[in-house]
């Protein structure tokens, strides 16, 4: 850091080009002046769905100003990178970058030492191993639901996957869903993506028909989004009397067929903690590992 008229100066890197900011614990949010907003909108680093909205924000001498609320993909600090920060355009050409709270609260404990900034990640995860840890989960969850996935008069095959579109991660599921049993051929086939950072709570219910076996019987996993969102994006084709019908739907959960011998592992305790592994590490915070 570069001490410059009593405040500290940062560099850092905004959607990947670099940038100097003035390192301000006072701040709420990062600002940027409309000069640079412009600047990476022609680079085609803000687009029209980064935009968050306008808002009003109070300066230092208790005027209130007008901005745009957006959101940067990435900051990256000495190495640190930060994905998916809220960030405000101030409609000033001249108008000083602050790096604020919404970015230094995610820094974990930080102290100034001789001009340099030391960054202590005691409660933090780095960006670099986020998409590892997601993506082991993701693993380890497909190999629980695949080896307990039920298997009776209606069969569904499920196939679990980490994919990551435009910064953001999702569970994709692969499924193939048989009506009279494998045999019989494929009733279903669909790809279901659910992004991880809107899941919400994770549920258990009793599965269980009259005409099957007790050994056949189960729980239904209820995977929901937050906020009952339709987020959870569902693309299949049906197969009915030698007619392919095809279709999109969005939900607000998605459901996994298991058999009770889950718990024979003590799953059901787990693969709710997993989940929930799974959105804390979204939002970069180390907790403890199911």
């Amino acid at each position: 850091m570069e001490e410059y008229k009593g405040v500290y100066k940062l560099e850092c890197k905004i959607n990947g080009i670099p940038m100097d900011f003035i390192f301000d614990t006072g701040a709420s949010n990062v600002s940027i002046s409309s000069t640079e907003a412009l600047f990476l909108i022609k680079q085609g680093l803000i687009t029209d769905e980064d935009v968050i909205g306008n808002v009003n924000y109070k300066i230092a001498n208790g005027k209130t100003l007008e901005g745009t609320k957006i959101n940067l993909k990435t900051i990256e600090i000495q190495g640190l990178i930060l994905e998916n920060v809220t960030a405000t355009v101030v409609h000033e050409l001249n108008s000083p970058l602050l790096l604020g709270q919404s970015v230094l609260s995610r820094l974990g404990k930080i102290t100034i030492e001789k001009n340099k900034l030391i960054v202590h990640n005691e409660n933090k995860v780095t960006s670099k191993n986020v998409e590892k840890e997601i993506e082991e989960t993701i693993s380890w969850l497909n190999d629980k639901i695949q080896k307990f996935q039920i298997n009776g008069k209606i069969k569904a095959e499920y196939e679990l996957f980490f994919e990551k579109v435009n910064s953001e991660y999702y569970i994709k599921v692969h499924q193939d869903f048989y009506l009279y049993g494998k045999d019989k051929g494929i009733t279903e086939k669909s790809v279901t993506y659910i992004p991880v950072k809107e899941i919400g709570s994770i549920e258990f219910k009793d599965r269980g028909y009259e005409w099957e076996t007790e050994d056949k019987r189960g729980y239904i996993l209820f995977i929901y989004i937050k906020n009952d969102n339709h987020k959870i994006v569902k693309e299949s084709i049906s197969y009915f009397m030698g007619k392919e019908n095809k279709s999109s739907e969005k939900e607000s959960y998605y459901v996994i067929n298991l058999k009770r011998a889950i718990d024979e592992e003590n799953l059901r305790e787990r693969i709710k903690k997993s989940f929930g592994y799974l959105k804390e590490m979204t939002n970069e915070k180390k907790i403890e590992k199911f």
